[in-house]
């Protein structure tokens, strides 16, 4: 997202974002680009971002269940950063189930995952 924002700002073509964007990138995502620019080495710069961001920014629904379900207040954290936490990982986990069923299971979450125990049997 900030890439696409600099790149708006900047008014860079195509051509130009395809350049930087392999530019930045190192690793895995490089290695994915190279894999991906050998069999279509014409690959327009929206579809290998596209490709890009499918493959790296958007997690799978199950691995986010999964994180919201085990997922703990941490020591020092306070109730506020905590309730804000357990509600973007709802909102993430649940994004295609209504509001209130991720609201439900946000207020859930919150108590079972309270780090004093005696807490969150009380709360």
């Amino acid at each position: 997202m900030q890439f696409e924002q600099y790149a708006r700002f900047f008014g860079w073509t195509a051509e130009d974002c395809k350049m930087c964007l392999l530019h930045c990138l190192s690793g895995t995502a490089l290695d994915y680009c190279a894999r991906i620019m050998k069999s279509n080495p014409e690959v327009p710069y929206i579809i290998l971002f596209k490709q890009l961001e499918g493959r790296f920014c958007a997690e799978l629904g199950e691995s986010a269940q999964a994180k919201f379900a085990t997922a703990l207040q941490k020591k020092g954290e306070s109730m506020e950063d905590w309730g804000d936490r357990v509600q973007a990982l709802a909102t993430e986990a649940f994004r295609d189930l209504p509001e209130t069923f991720c609201n439900q299971q946000a207020i859930a979450r919150f108590c079972q995952g309270l780090l004093g125990i005696d807490v969150g049997h009380s709360t």
